[in-house]
């Protein structure tokens, strides 16, 4: 899976979504994104086959990443556990 485009912001707002989701830049899964408008993004990531997915509005917030990184788990909760 690879990004659409390399950008910047995008890029940060993935690292943060990282540390939201698992606690870490270099923890958990690797996630793809891709530009839907000029401020909403789509992050996705896949483990075993099952697809997790959040959709972001830029500018991010710390809120925004905390419960987008908790529908993450919630989604992988079920292949993972």
């Amino acid at each position: 899976m690879s990004n659409v485009s390399s950008n910047p912001v995008a890029e940060a707002a993935c690292s943060a979504l990282r540390w939201a989701a698992f606690g870490g830049r270099h923890r958990g899964l690797p996630f793809t994104y891709r530009q839907l408008t000029d401020e909403r993004w789509h992050f996705e990531t896949e483990y075993d086959g099952n697809r997790a997915w959040v959709d972001l509005e830029l500018p991010v917030t710390p809120l925004s990443l905390l419960i987008a990184g908790a529908v993450l788990i919630q989604q992988l909760n079920c292949s993972m556990g």
